[in-house]
């Protein structure tokens, strides 16, 4: 099994794989990665005590459903 394809890869050895076999990654999009993920780690802790569970029965299939509508409708295109 080629290291692309194995699930406990590290991140690195995939990134490193994937560009030496001609792969092009848009290096453009990690700061908001990074930003978003840093804004996951502070505010995920505070929301999951705070928002009831109630919420989030509704909050969570609403989200997943708005970005399936988008994915479907603003697409990659043909």
């Amino acid at each position: 099994m080629s290291p692309a394809t194995h699930l406990d890869a590290p991140p690195a050895v995939t990134f490193f794989v994937r560009t030496t076999r001609g792969v092009a990654v848009d290096l453009t999009l990690l700061p908001s990665i990074y930003t978003g993920g840093f804004v996951a780690a502070v505010g995920a802790p505070y929301l999951v005590r705070v928002v009831p569970n109630a919420v989030w029965r509704y909050v969570i299939p609403l989200n997943a459903f708005a970005i399936g509508v988008l994915g479907l409708t603003a697409g990659p295109g043909p």
